[in-house]
């Protein structure tokens, strides 16, 4: 174990990065987020990238909706999209990536990116456990209100308060206790 500023570190190693597939809360849409590649002496680097389909009732087939690169070197951690695709919300868990938090447009346009230190106080920070190249800041992600433009995001563990992504106006903030996320 190393510690790095008073804080633990621990090892890690991964398994190859695989096709992610993450499906809207109804499944009326699908987002195939494939993972990006680290540069080699062959071939340069490449970041992740997002294919969304929408589910075509009359034809009972998903088609082509939009294709864009994400910010995410390898691949997100989590993603969510609402039933429309209208958006897709990406996590990121490493250190060296300043793109913690990510809302990507109906078009696939970045609308605002956030950082752990746009998330969270030094003092929550140090409280996060942390290895030596990921920080695991959140817990589940689920898209929340019947117009699905809310995105709820829950600590790691019992400490800390959960977060509100607002879609519409690209704001984040911590649940009030009692406010029931409203």
């Amino acid at each position: 174990m190393v510690f790095a500023a008073g804080t633990p570190l621990y090892a890690d190693s991964f398994a190859a990065p695989k096709v992610m597939v993450v499906c809207s809360p109804s499944g009326a849409a699908l987002a195939r987020i494939e993972p990006g590649h680290p540069k080699t002496s062959t071939s340069e680097a490449s970041n992740a990238m997002c294919l969304i389909m929408l589910y075509d009732p009359p034809t009972e087939q998903y088609r082509f909706y939009k294709h864009f690169v994400l910010l995410n070197p390898i691949l997100p951690s989590t993603a969510v999209l609402p039933d429309d695709g209208s958006y897709l919300v990406t996590t990121d868990n490493a250190f060296d990536n300043d793109h913690t938090l990510v809302l990507y447009d109906s078009d696939g346009r970045l609308k605002k990116s956030w950082d752990i230190k746009d998330l969270f106080s030094e003092k929550e920070i140090g409280k996060l456990k942390m290895f030596s190249t990921l920080i695991l800041w959140h817990g589940s992600i689920v898209i929340m209100h019947k117009n699905q433009d809310r995105v709820w995001i829950s600590p790691p563990d019992d400490n800390g308060s959960p977060l509100i992504l607002d879609v519409r106006n690209g704001t984040v903030e911590p649940v009030v206790p009692g406010s029931n996320g409203k």
